[in-house]
């Protein structure tokens, strides 16, 4: 539909209009815009943006119209949140259980707080949510880097340079309590001091991977944690494996459920070589190794890797959600599959249902004969 970079707004034919908002020169953050779609509308769409953490431009949004110019769409109004007037950097979106309203959260650097704005089909409510986060001064100019809920909505991960921050997330009233932090270079024996830039989890949230990149160094060292200690921090750190190395300075699933990690492009780390492949995690939702990473997967042949990665909202890269709580409730399952698959497969993992444990209904439910974990998967074939 469109695209965005720095104060320009592209069109799917890569015409642009330029806005100035808050000073003549608008510097882009490590994740610095997201766009969702109006809450309620088929038509309009917002474009959040944040800053660059050493740069004094506020945080604002566009609103988009896709139904003018011919369906190329236009910019029909923009508006700044000043309760985000020292947001940089980091920008992240979670949808409210509604599926509809969703949460925009991003860093408040001077107040040293996240803020979390709900928008609603009523539009954006400038008065956040606000949770401390800890304090990035004595970071300096290290305090670039990425942030990522994982996407059962739990938990929210701070990248930067050094540090790497762990929060626990409440996607019903959007407050974030701080966990616990660590660095890289500290997990390991003689580290190295690592860059750690940017994380990912995998689509069932049982993962997360990070990357750690050396200054003088073309390639980057890929990390994997376990996720169910991620609430105490000596299980957590010590659950460390190598996957590998190549690419990784940057980390992003992609609606196939695969990661795919890009290194950076060389401008930014004279002399050293430019790194064009692109690394794959196949299988990020397995342990160690068996999550089958794939190094210098392919390469660019046009263009050059750069700095950031499109940013989605977690939602748009779920495979399915669920709704239910209890052993006596009856469980329902939403695919969240683009496009929409020709046929769907589900299997709940509970073999003593007999013939219930599998369904090939797409908005498929299921009462569990017991008490207890389980995990559900789905086959899914698509169109094309």
């Amino acid at each position: 539909l469109f695209y965005s970079m720095d104060d320009s707004v592209y069109n799917k034919n890569h015409q642009s209009s330029i806005f100035s908002v808050g000073s003549s020169n608008w510097y882009q953050g490590a994740q610095s815009a997201i766009s969702l779609p109006v809450p309620g509308s088929d038509s309009l769409f917002y474009i959040f943006t944040a800053r660059m953490h050493r740069e004094p431009n506020p945080m604002f949004y566009y609103i988009v119209d896709m139904s003018l110019n011919n369906g190329l769409g236009e910019i029909i109004d923009i508006d700044t949140l000043n309760a985000g007037w020292d947001a940089a950097d980091q920008i992240q979106a979670s949808y409210l259980q509604n599926k509809e309203d969703y949460w925009i959260i991003t860093r408040k650097y001077h107040e040293h707080k996240f803020a979390a704005f709900l928008v609603t089909s009523e539009g954006v409510n400038p008065q956040p949510v606000l949770s401390p986060a800890m304090n990035k001064d004595h970071l300096g100019q290290d305090r670039m880097g990425f942030m990522k809920l994982s996407y059962d909505k739990k938990y929210l991960v701070t990248c930067f340079r050094p540090d790497v921050e762990l929060y626990k997330f409440d996607n019903e009233t959007g407050q974030i309590i701080y966990l616990s932090k660590f660095r890289l270079r500290d997990l390991i024996y003689a580290g190295p001091a690592y860059v750690t830039y940017n994380c990912e989890f995998s689509p069932c949230s049982k993962y997360m991977y990070l990357g750690g990149t050396l200054h003088a160094d073309s390639n980057t060292h890929v990390f994997q944690f376990d996720m169910q200690y991620i609430e105490d921090s000596v299980l957590f750190e010590q659950s460390i494996i190598e996957i590998g190395a190549g690419q990784g300075y940057h980390l992003q699933l992609a609606s196939d459920g695969k990661i795919y990690l890009f290194f950076k492009h060389a401008a930014f780390q004279p002399p050293n070589p430019i790194n064009e492949y692109v690394g794959v995690i196949h299988d990020p939702g397995k342990l160690g190794l068996a999550c089958n990473h794939q190094p210098n997967a392919f390469v660019f042949t046009q263009g050059n890797v750069c700095t950031a990665f499109v940013n989605f909202a977690v939602d748009f890269l779920f495979r399915f959600d669920f709704d239910g709580i209890c052993e006596s409730d009856t469980f329902s399952f939403d695919p969240w599959f683009f496009p929409e698959p020709t046929y769907i497969e589900w299997n709940f993992g509970d073999p003593l249902s007999g013939t219930n444990n599998t369904s090939t209904i797409p908005h498929a439910t299921h009462k569990f004969t017991n008490g207890g974990t389980y995990e559900v998967s789905v086959y899914v074939e698509y169109p094309s």
